[in-house]
């Protein structure tokens, strides 16, 4: 491999993710596991290799997309930097339509499966862990739980369950603004709560038989409450945020993006307490719902007295 090559997979690897073993420089698109799993191939980069070498890098997966100079960028001519552009304008024209191709591969995939997966029964071993109803999902073939990512009421990914709770996305299906709904009649409920998960947010639902959307994640709150928003103004949401609290001062990622969405839509927050400075799990949150039906049950009281305040 030549020393630009070896200096933009460096740089790839300094970004946090797992770089290829070899680097193609020929200014193509070319796909990469950039979390070490082979079966996954959401890393992607082009590399130009000339008299002033530059490439682009990325990750569909988690968003990542990055430029890389062999050149300070400081130090580059106009003419450099146009051609520069050009290049990346290319590239990224590229990753679109690669993006693009793929999506809808995946989406394709997703319908096949879960057309032949079979429901799903409350014996599951996670839904007996976590004390919920199957709502509709399905099984695949490992016996995994099959949650349908949905957008616009289009399929366009899964998210697997196994027994073990260890949660994973099809490779390639678009997951970023997707929903999974519980309850979602609109007849005359006026209230809608949103959930970061499935066990949350069934939870949720059998607590006080209000609908409820799951966003899958932290960062799929925003986008799937502005959908909820834009399609019932007036309703009250109620935003149900992991509490990712840690004892060592971490970023609390859970109540950053709940707290950011809340004050985006003019929602209400609601969290699980953190006592006695210890973490709170999810069991935690879903147990401490569960002892606490009758005032959860009543959450038009809990909607006006949170109108009055």
């Amino acid at each position: 491999m030549t020393n630009t090559a070896n200096a933009f997979r460096q740089a790839i690897e300094k970004a946090g993710l797992v770089p290829p073993d070899t680097i193609i420089e020929d200014g193509k698109l070319h796909r990469f596991s950039s979390n070490g799993d082979r079966a996954d191939d959401s890393g992607w980069y082009a590399l130009f290799s000339d008299e002033t070498p530059a490439g682009v890098f990325g990750c569909w997966r988690t968003g990542l997309n990055q430029t890389w100079f062999r050149k300070a960028d400081a130090t580059l001519t106009t003419a450099e930097r146009d051609r520069q552009r050009a290049r990346f304008d290319k590239a990224k024209r590229q990753r679109e339509q690669d993006e693009q191709r793929r999506r809808a591969a995946a989406a394709e995939r997703a319908q096949r499966l879960w057309d032949v997966a079979k429901p799903a029964t409350a014996q599951h071993p996670y839904l007996v862990k976590k004390l919920v109803q199957p709502h509709s999902l399905r099984l695949d073939a490992a016996n995994r739980l099959i949650v349908p990512v949905t957008i616009s009421g289009r399929l366009t990914s899964l998210q697997t369950i196994d027994a073990n709770g260890e949660k994973l996305f099809l490779p390639g299906g678009l997951v970023q603004g997707g929903s999974f709904t519980m309850g979602m009649k609109r007849d005359d409920d006026t209230i809608v709560l949103l959930a970061e998960s499935f066990g949350t947010g069934a939870s949720l639902h059998e607590g006080t038989g209000y609908p409820v959307v799951v966003a899958f994640s932290a960062g799929g709150l925003a986008p799937v409450v502005k959908q909820l928003r834009q399609q019932w103004p007036t309703d009250m949401i109620l935003v149900f945020g992991d509490n990712d609290f840690h004892a060592d001062g971490k970023p609390n990622t859970g109540l950053l993006a709940a707290t950011a969405t809340v004050s985006a839509i003019k929602g209400v927050l609601v969290m699980p307490e953190v006592i006695g400075g210890k973490e709170p799990t999810l069991t935690t949150y879903i147990h401490t719902l569960a002892l606490m039906p009758c005032e959860w049950r009543s959450m038009r009281q809990f909607n006006e007295r949170t109108r009055r305040g």
